[in-house]
């Protein structure tokens, strides 16, 4: 009497430059539930303009976009003009890397980054939990602000009028007032929600138009029973977010059944050596 294990299931997703392939099996654990909302990427506008308090003149570079999925700019998107792939994600275990894109002093790069301005908060941008305060600390940094202009070498740029494009993302103002950016799940608190790009150009930097996307993750993939003998049927049943394309298979190498499903299912199949369920998520 032969038995078959019931499938382990497979989804991917692709926004912009960023790819993820992860696979779950019935015995595994999702590497997601142990920071809830990672990895993710992020999304939206952080805003760099702010009145002079001597002058009364607006300052700072305007908008800055966390992601070419904003305009549509990304590689095969229907924005006019070049196409680019770009974006800041944040992994699994926290770490920022990527570009974000301002018009006016180019590209902000988060990660990789070495040569801080000082060590009390000397680390590449980082999404913490602070004793249950979600926050970022470190730094990101204008790559004009850097010799050469693109942030391949950390000494200063000679020709930006004394500006080093730093960015610190988590500090206190000269007048002793802490700053930072923290996050409420998705979404930036609107009382914690500065960064500090210097005196010159940047100034502050408002993060409360950015969000975190979804989180790809799978929620349930259960199958009753796990275990059965051929010809009689199991029940697979999935809920997934984030991603789009699921497939469930036990590793065999033929196919006995396929078909589009929904991003939630429950169905009988006839186990035999191999299923293969694509799904294209809504």
């Amino acid at each position: 009497m032969n038995q078959h294990t019931v499938p382990s299931l497979l989804c991917k997703f692709a926004v912009g430059a960023f790819v993820l392939i992860a696979a779950f099996y019935l015995s595994a654990t999702s590497a997601f539930a142990q920071m809830p909302g990672l990895p993710t990427e992020l999304e939206g506008y952080a805003w760099s303009g702010y009145n002079n308090p001597i002058t009364g003149a607006l300052e700072g570079v305007g908008w800055i976009s966390m992601s070419c999925e904003n305009e549509d700019s990304c590689v095969g998107g229907s924005a006019p003009g070049p196409k680019v792939d770009y974006g800041v994600a944040i992994d699994a275990g926290g770490d920022l890397s990527g570009y974000a894109w301002n018009s006016n002093t180019g590209w902000i790069k988060f990660g990789g980054l070495s040569s801080f301005p000082n060590t009390t908060n000397g680390t590449n941008a980082q999404l913490v939990d602070n004793a249950g305060v979600i926050e970022l600390q470190g730094w990101a940094r204008a790559c004009a602000g850097t010799a050469g202009g693109d942030c391949s070498s950390m000494a200063d740029s000679t020709v930006s009028g004394g500006w080093d494009g730093w960015i610190a993302l988590k500090g206190t103002a000269t007048n002793g007032t802490p700053y930072g950016v923290r996050f409420n799940n998705t979404t930036v608190d609107s009382t914690f929600k500065y960064a500090w790009g210097g005196s010159t150009n940047v100034g502050w930097v408002d993060f409360s138009g950015v969000v975190a996307s979804s989180a790809p993750a799978i929620n349930t993939f259960t199958a009753a029973p796990t275990v059965v003998t051929e010809g009689a049927t199991s029940t697979i049943t999935w809920n997934v977010q984030g991603f789009d394309s699921c497939e469930a298979s036990n590793n065999r190498g033929q196919t006995d059944w396929n078909g589009t499903v929904a991003s939630s299912s429950g169905t009988d199949h006839t186990t035999a050596w191999y299923h293969s369920i694509h799904a294209d998520l809504l």
